[in-house]
């Protein structure tokens, strides 16, 4: 009775574990879409894409080939900053996210 109790009670966590990554990827997901759009000209053109690479997340953030300069930054400063929020936001919510801008 106990080892029906304990499978019941693992399956539920597994499920709780499934629901929470999947909205902590949509939040970071809408993150990273505000981050940018905040920073470019064309933000209607910025677009965030998921890749599931087994162990972990990548957003490929996408925007206007005139406003990569800006998301860039200087030496890769801004990018850095975006990455360096976007993994806070994952540690939070532990999970694996990496971000690749296009």
């Amino acid at each position: 009775m106990e080892d029906k109790k304990s499978n019941v009670d693992s399956n539920a966590d597994e499920n709780r574990d499934v629901k929470k990554s999947s909205s902590s990827f949509d939040q970071i997901r809408e993150l990273l879409k505000f981050l940018a759009c905040s920073i470019v000209d064309k933000p209607d053109q910025v677009s965030v894409e998921e890749v599931d690479d087994g162990s972990a997340k990548i957003f490929k953030l996408h925007v206007a080939e005139d406003d990569m300069g800006k998301v860039i930054g200087r030496q890769g400063k801004i990018a850095k900053a975006i990455r360096t929020v976007v993994k806070a936001a994952a540690i939070r919510a532990d999970v694996r996210v990496s971000v690749d801008i296009e």
